[in-house]
């Protein structure tokens, strides 16, 4: 009889958090630039969010580490083992298709480098309770976000062959996995009220952060303008992009509306899914047994006990937010000045080129 005091609800429900590498390579010649329905808008926000959940699965990976060290159970350790491998393998399958973006003159290094500051800045100013509670927020809205898709297949039907397998694959193992991280942080920090609050916290630093990055970075990923000011970003419409992520069939309506999910001192996200339907039906059709890699084993896992208790959210958690929520503003008006500083350097530079031919 299996012994359900070791036993993930994930292994319970029969689903088997499993490392893959998908072979998926990407040539600026083998999809189109507007690769998402001929839409500039559309793309570029997909493009986007590519590069900044290349520098977001560092942060879930360093938080499945962290939560690793303090659990003590083998299953649920294997279980975040298996997790930060599938954030790994995403990290590095969305790093080639960003290379090939960069390939296309877009600014993949720069927006690298302003989402990995403003991660880096959640925890400085929030601490390390913060991150984790903000990696189990963000991966409760990306696993959102995964059933929308996978329910909704023709939300993808626009997109090229070669992203579409990729981002097909990547909502499918979020889906896989959305209670992996969240499962190791219950382990370790239980379900109370002062859990709770840390949850709703986190979740509010993960919204700053999105609204801070996503839009800034949609913009600095529209290619440039053809014509006469090559200078700016091409001009284009967002009303499709809006009608995809906010209309009536929108995909971030539900996995906003499913945050809220997170402020029950039980909650856990079984409880708004069930995922093994979905599963099932996409598990041959978005991944592949060759793609898989040896489950991994518990491992060193637990030892450490410190920081165990969630700390309690007062006044001064809240302080730190708007304080973030300022840096975070900043950054972006930094990181934009950049990049138009750069589309206007290679602007000149054609142009120097251009009157020198």
């Amino acid at each position: 009889m299996t012994d359900l005091r070791t036993t993930t609800p994930s292994q319970r429900a029969g689903i088997r958090v499993t490392p893959r590498m998908p072979p998926f390579q990407f040539e600026p010649a083998s999809f189109p630039e507007a690769w998402f329905d001929g839409d500039d808008g559309i793309t570029a926000a997909w493009n986007a969010l590519s590069v900044v959940a290349a520098a977001a699965e560092g942060e879930f990976m360093d938080a499945g580490r962290w939560l690793l060290d303090r659990i003590d159970d083998p299953d649920v350790a294997a279980e975040t083992r298996a997790f930060i491998q599938q954030e790994a393998s995403h990290s590095a399958v969305h790093g080639r298709f960003n290379e090939c973006l960069a390939q296309r003159g877009l600014p993949v290094t720069p927006l690298t480098t302003f989402s990995v500051d403003v991660f880096t800045a959640m925890e400085a100013y929030g601490g390390r309770s913060v991150q984790l509670s903000a990696g189990l927020a963000g991966e409760q809205l990306i696993g959102e976000m995964g059933h929308v898709v996978l329910a909704r297949p023709e939300s993808m039907q626009g997109a090229a062959e070669a992203p579409r397998a990729l981002w097909m694959w990547h909502w499918y193992e979020e889906v896989e996995h959305q209670a992996a991280l969240h499962d190791g942080w219950v382990h370790v920090h239980g379900q109370s009220r002062d859990a709770r609050a840390q949850r709703v916290l986190g979740a509010a630093y993960i919204l700053v952060l999105l609204l801070a990055v996503w839009p800034v970075a949609t913009w600095a990923m529209l290619p440039p303008a053809r014509g006469a000011k090559p200078s700016r970003a091409r001009s284009v419409s967002f009303r499709p992009l809006m009608r995809q992520l906010f209309g009536r069939e929108g995909l971030l309506i539900p996995a906003f509306k499913n945050l809220t999910a997170l402020a029950r001192v039980d909650f856990h996200p079984f409880q708004l899914h069930d995922p093994v339907p979905t599963l099932e039906r996409w598990r041959d059709q978005v991944t592949d047994p060759s793609w898989e890699r040896k489950a991994p084993s518990a491992g060193r896992h637990g030892g450490l006990r410190s920081e165990i208790a969630p700390p309690r959210v007062g006044a001064r958690d809240l302080l730190q937010l708007v304080r973030f929520t300022g840096f975070a503003a900043t950054r972006a008006l930094q990181f934009a000045r950049a990049v138009r500083g750069q589309r206007a350097s290679s602007a000149s530079t054609a142009a120097g080129d251009a009157r020198g031919a």
